[in-house]
């Protein structure tokens, strides 16, 4: 398993602890549970796009400064070939679930 995961639940609560967040409010401005963001910072879990969006929306960052490590940009390609994967296929739950992505990043500028 790849370091990804875990580094990047490392650096969302970095950014959390620096924005004196408990793990509930952040979960709660995301929209998902404590348990869940639990294990996304202790590397359990990858989150979803749209989860992903949302961290950096709730976090008042750019999506890419999630991915920021040690000043460094992670190495994300086989990830998110692995993310795209589980997409859906159907047409319209894959538009529905990209302008949900579109929405969160643009809300987060």
């Amino acid at each position: 398993m790849s370091d990804l995961i875990p580094k990047l639940g490392t650096r969302i609560k970095e950014l959390r602890l620096a924005r004196r967040m408990t793990q509930v409010e952040l979960a709660s401005a995301v929209g998902i549970t404590q348990g869940t963001l639990s294990g996304i910072e202790h590397g359990r879990k990858g989150p979803s796009w749209d989860t992903f969006a949302k961290l950096a929306t709730a976090l008042n960052v750019q999506p890419a400064t999630l991915l920021d490590f040690d000043g460094q940009r992670a190495e994300v390609g086989d990830h998110v070939e692995a993310m795209i994967a589980r997409l859906p296929t159907d047409p319209t739950a894959l538009q529905d679930r990209l302008r949900s992505l579109l929405r969160g990043l643009l809300e987060g500028e």
